[in-house]
């Protein structure tokens, strides 16, 4: 019966050795949400026997030992239990029937040695050192680390490709769950640090690429006492914030920035001194579709000259919701580009959200006519433009990339290019009149004959849904005979990584001379 016996994986499913799955149904929520909640230290399950083995239905005694606190600062508990489950199958798989609780064994205080296993080096020395009574050895940790800065990166032994970095939260008072935003990804975005016994050192170690390059926020959730007033009781209530990493001095888009030693180098987002920079002004363009203004800042190169005489210029539309325009690392990229003849001389327009009546009108067929009709005329009437469509490109990042693609989609004879930096390709265009809606994957189920050129790039480190989503557009796009450069980074949604992208885009779509 070895093929039955279960083993309870780190996404809480019973899975049986054949490979088959056995879903617990109900209960499976139930643990992901306390474990998220940092109630349980540990929980763990065993086949104790087979009651009744059966190709259709199947009844184990299995034995679950959990580890947890009954409130916060109390000692760590141990509740050993057995269960009788019986398993039916079903098209969708094995899925609990039935579960009835045989007996409890013992409950106590969690004996010492049954710990969770610290993968650091550094923190499994503290926990020995603290076990064998040296208080002291918390503070020059502290000490130490500080000094140095943080996360704590150390090496993945046999793993040369990898690091180990240690986030770390020194604890304020009253914290009763820590949860770290970034870094590897999972389901629900947010992972739980561990707290090294009863000290105020908090923690979560990941194994990721010595390439990585990504931004991290903590979720600190803390209990706050209040004394008690006019003979009223003291009350305990929640407060969450969303903090930094204090020990990381790197900053930005309001997260901490970890850039491990072998991430690339970025030389077109660095400003070289004495080098021309172009002008970045920001306009108006009134849309009769929309029925509102909109605000466009418009980048023109060093020496832009819009003279009949003077030789005509590529377009890059960004629809950035205003974070391009808003970052000089992004005019630095388009100088730095232009003075090495990477890339051609090109005026870039980047549209905004601010002033709009309506947030949907983003996600709209009534926008994707705005940028195709009145956008466009708009920069051909104000600019010295070239008359090519290969020469004009539609971007944006993550909602604002599934928008540009879909533009490109509906108007194949305006633009020749597409740049989709970290798309959400997961959003459909809704009808503004009615109609339902149009995702951006079956625009290019064919080619149309078009000669659309596409530059998709996704990080490592973004969130599964929306890897998933760009690599169903690059099959899509594969299949559909488009030409496509599709890239891949050591990072997430942040700054540095975006300009970069954007550089290697540009280069592709607009090479130089």
């Amino acid at each position: 019966l070895p093929a039955f016996m279960p083993i309870f994986h780190r996404d809480y499913i019973f899975e049986a050795a054949d490979g088959s799955a056995l879903d617990r149904g109900p209960w499976r929520r139930r643990w992901m949400d306390r474990f998220e909640e940092a109630r349980y230290e540990k929980l763990s399950f065993a086949l104790e026997k087979v009651l009744k083995p059966g190709a259709e239905e199947l009844s184990l005694r299995v034995r679950r030992v959990l580890a947890f606190r009954e409130t916060e600062g109390a000692g760590l508990q141990v509740l050993d239990s057995t269960f009788d489950d019986t398993w039916t199958k079903t098209e969708a798989g094995w899925q609990l029937l039935v579960r009835k609780e045989s007996g409890v064994r013992a409950k106590g205080t969690i004996p010492p040695a049954w710990g969770t296993v610290i993968e650091s080096p550094r923190i499994a020395a503290l926990s020995r050192a603290l076990a064998a009574g040296k208080k002291e050895s918390l503070a020059a940790f502290w000490k130490e680390y500080q000094a140095g800065g943080g996360p704590l990166i150390e090496a993945v032994a046999g793993k040369e490709k990898l690091s180990l970095v240690t986030t770390l939260w020194r604890a304020r008072g009253g914290e009763v769950r820590v949860r770290l935003e970034g870094g590897k990804p999972t389901r629900s975005g947010y992972k739980s640090l561990r707290r090294l016994g009863e000290t105020d050192l908090w923690y979560r170690s990941e194994r990721l690429s010595k390439k990585a390059r990504y931004t991290y926020r903590l979720h600190v959730q803390r209990e706050v006492v209040s004394p008690a007033f006019a003979g009223q009781p003291k009350e305990t209530s929640a407060v969450a914030s969303i903090e930094t990493d204090p020990f990381n001095s790197k900053e930005i888009d309001e997260a901490s920035l970890l850039e491990l030693p072998g991430a690339a180098a970025l030389p077109l987002l660095v400003e070289v001194k004495d080098r021309d920079s172009g002008d970045l002004e920001r306009m108006t363009v009134r849309s009769s579709i929309l029925d509102e203004r909109r605000f466009v800042s418009v980048y023109t190169p060093p020496g832009y000259d819009d003279s009949d005489e003077a030789a005509s210029s590529g377009a890059v539309f960004l629809l950035d919701r205003g974070d391009y325009a808003s970052r000089r690392l992004t005019r630095t990229v388009l100088d730095n580009l232009t003075a090495e003849k990477a890339i051609g001389p090109v005026v870039v327009f980047m549209l905004h959200s601010e002033g709009s009546r309506s947030a949907d009108l983003e996600t709209s067929d009534r926008f994707v006519r705005f940028v195709g009709e009145e956008l466009v005329a708009w920069a051909k009437e104000n600019f010295k433009l070239s008359k090519d469509s290969a020469n004009f490109i539609i971007g944006g990042n993550g909602v604002g990339g599934a928008i540009a693609a879909f533009c490109a989609a509906e108007f194949p004879n305006t633009f020749g290019g597409v740049l989709c930096e970290s798309g959400d390709f997961s959003r459909c265009i809704s009808n503004a009149d009615g109609g339902g809606t149009r995702c951006v994957p079956g625009r290019f189920v064919k080619n149309d004959e078009t000669k659309t050129r596409f530059y998709l790039a996704i990080g490592d480190l973004e969130s599964n849904a929306l890897a998933a989503s760009n690599r169903h557009l690059r099959d899509v796009l594969r299949a559909g005979g488009y030409k496509l450069k599709w890239s891949r980074f050591a990072g997430n949604h942040n700054t540095r990584t975006w300009c970069a992208a954007l550089a290697a885009g540009l280069e592709i779509l607009l090479p130089g001379p």
